[in-house]
C-alpha cells in the first residue's frame, strides 16, 4: 500500500518536525520501512527513522540516508516522507524517497506499475541504467526520458510526487481512475500533501474544521468526492487521472487532466461473429490484466 507525505514552506519555516509528524500517521499502510528527503538551499539531507532497516543505512546507494531524522539539526524548506510496504524488489535498493543517478529527481511514490518490466527494457535501451529491480526506478526514467507524456505510458495504480532539484518544481500524478489517494492543503505559506487526510489535520497550520457542504452533500444527496474539497476545510484531493507542478520557490500551482475514458453512443445491428470476437478480446484483456497484477515479489 505505502505511504507518502511531504511539506514545501514558502516563509521559510523548517518542515522537518511537520514531515516527520505525518509519516508517522501514515505507518500503518507501510509497516516495512521508513524514508525521508529534506531540502535545505543547495544542500539535500536523506535521512532515516526508526523503522529504516539498518542494511539501508549502510548500503552505498545514491538514496540511502546520511542522517537519522531525530539528529537533523539542519532547517529545511522542503520535505517528503515515506512508509513502505515492500510489494516490488523486497531488498535495500527498493528504499524510498529514491532519486536518480544524479540525484536530480526524487521520488516519493505509493502504488505499482505493472508494465515496469517492459519499460524498463524500453528505457534501457535508450541508455537508462537502473540499480533496482523496482518500479519506482522506472517512474523517475520514465519521467526523465519523457517527462509528463509518461503518464501516458503507464499501466497501473499510482499517487507520486518527484522533486527536480535542478528546477526547483514539484510534479505529483493520479492513476487513471483513482485507485492511489491524493490529499492536499495549500495557504501562502504552506504546500502539503499525503495518502491519507488524517496525516495533514495533524499539522498545526491547518485548522481542524468540517466543510459543510460535502457534509451536506453527503448525508442529503448521497454525493462523495463529487468536489475536490472534502469533508474537512481547506483540503482538496487530486482528482483521478489528474497531475500538478508546482514551483518550490513561489508556490504557483497548475493541475491538468491528462486521461479521459472514451465512449460511445452508437448502436449497431446483432452481429453473431461481431460479438464473439468482442467476447474474445474482452477474454484476452481480462487475462493479460490478471497476469500483470500477478508479478509481485510477495504473495
Amino acid at each position: 500500500m505505502c505511504g507518502i507525505a511531504g511539506v514545501i514552506s514558502f516563509n521559510n519555516t523548517n518542515v522537518v518536525p511537520h514531515v516527520k509528524l505525518m509519516t508517522e500517521r501514515l505507518r500503518h499502510r507501510g509497516p516495512d520501512g521508513e524514508g525521508y528527503l529534506f531540502i535545505s538551499g543547495a544542500d539535500i539531507f536523506s535521512a532515516s527513522g526508526n523503522d529504516t532497516s539498518a542494511s539501508i543505512n549502510n548500503s552505498s546507494l545514491p538514496y540511502s540516508p546520511n542522517n537519522h531524522i531525530n539528529a537533523l539539526s539542519n532547517s529545511c524548506k522542503i520535505g517528503l516522507g515515506h512508509r513502505r510496504l515492500t510489494i516490488l524488489d523486497l531488498s535495500e535498493t527498493g528504499h524510498q524517497p529514491m532519486c536518480d543517478s544524479e540525484k536530480r529527481f526524487w521520488i516519493t511514490y505509493n502504488g505499482e506499475i505493472y508494465n515496469f518490466i517492459e519499460l524498463r527494457e524500453e528505457l534501457k535501451q535508450k541508455g537508462h541504467r537502473f540499480i533496482s529491480e523496482s518500479d519506482t526506478e522506472v517512474i523517475i526514467y520514465a519521467y526523465k526520458e519523457w517527462g509528463i507524456k509518461c503518464l501516458e505510458r503507464f499501466n497501473g495504480m499510482w499517487a507520486f510526487v518527484i522533486y527536480d532539484s535542478q528546477t526547483k518544481t514539484l510534479f505529483g500524478a493520479r492513476d487513471r481512475f483513482g485507485v492511489k489517494p491524493f490529499y492536499y492543503f495549500q495557504d501562502k505559506n504552506y504546500f502539503a500533501f499525503a495518502s491519507e487526510q488524517k496525516a495533514l489535520v495533524e499539522l498545526p497550520f491547518i485548522k481542524n474544521e468540517i466543510n459543510p457542504e460535502a457534509v451536506f452533500d453527503f448525508f442529503v444527496q448521497g454525493k462523495m468526492e463529487h468536489e475536490s474539497e472534502g469533508f474537512f476545510k481547506n483540503i482538496f484531493e487530486l482528482f483521478p487521472a489528474t497531475y500538478f507542478t508546482l514551483n518550490a520557490v513561489t508556490g504557483e500551482i497548475h493541475f491538468r487532466k491528462y486521461y479521459s475514458l472514451e465512449d460511445t453512443s452508437e448502436f449497431s445491428d446483432y452481429d453473431e461473429n461481431q460479438f464473439q470476437l468482442h467476447c474474445k478480446a474482452v477474454r484476452e484483456k481480462l487475462i493479460e490484466s490478471v497476469s500483470f497484477r500477478l508479478r509481485s515479489d510477495v504473495p
